[in-house]
């Protein structure tokens, strides 16, 4: 009743210097495309969201208004993995990007209203996500292939890049 996997997954881990590429690239996008601002600002938020917190991307894109706290800088996850609920903390930087965030384009929104949703009212989907980052990859001249990067890619960073900073400032 036990079976083996004969393929054998290699995450990939972004380089600082391609996580580095990949945010200053988003970053101009927001302030260099400003008939696209709705769609380069959620991409500034969900990919950091997914790097800087680890998050998964149904995580992400289930986020719904009344997820985030503001003044307790954190986003609760509802229904992850395995039905598990989690807080996530986040820093300043993601928070006040939220906070402008909402602030333009929630005006009139519920609060059960989903974070990033698109025309429908419906969240974004992974497959529109996937495509804006194979494009912001291209961008960068980040190759890809069947081997990655992906979005999940940014989780796995997120965990070794954790690991190396506490192990260069001594931590157990």
């Amino acid at each position: 009743g036990i079976y083996s996997c004969n393929t054998k997954y290699n995450a990939y881990i972004y380089s600082e210097k391609e996580i580095c590429t990949f945010f200053k690239q988003l970053d101009y996008l927001s302030k260099n495309q400003p008939n696209k601002q709705r769609k380069n600002f959620s991409n500034q938020i969900i990919f950091r969201l997914l790097y800087m917190c680890g998050m998964r991307i149904s995580e992400v894109l289930n986020i719904r208004l009344c997820d985030f706290n503001q003044e307790e800088k954190i986003i609760v996850i509802k229904h992850a993995k395995k039905d598990k609920d989690r807080i996530i903390p986040i820093n300043n930087e993601i928070n006040n990007l939220i906070v402008n965030y909402i602030n333009t384009f929630h005006i009139f929104s519920d609060s059960n209203d989903y974070l990033f949703k698109n025309k429908n009212n419906s969240p974004y989907t992974r497959f529109t996500i996937y495509e804006r980052f194979r494009t912001i990859l291209a961008q960068c001249n980040i190759d890809h292939n069947e081997n990655g990067p992906n979005l999940h890619s940014f989780r796995h960073t997120f965990a070794v890049h954790c690991l190396k900073k506490w192990v260069l400032e001594g931590k157990d």
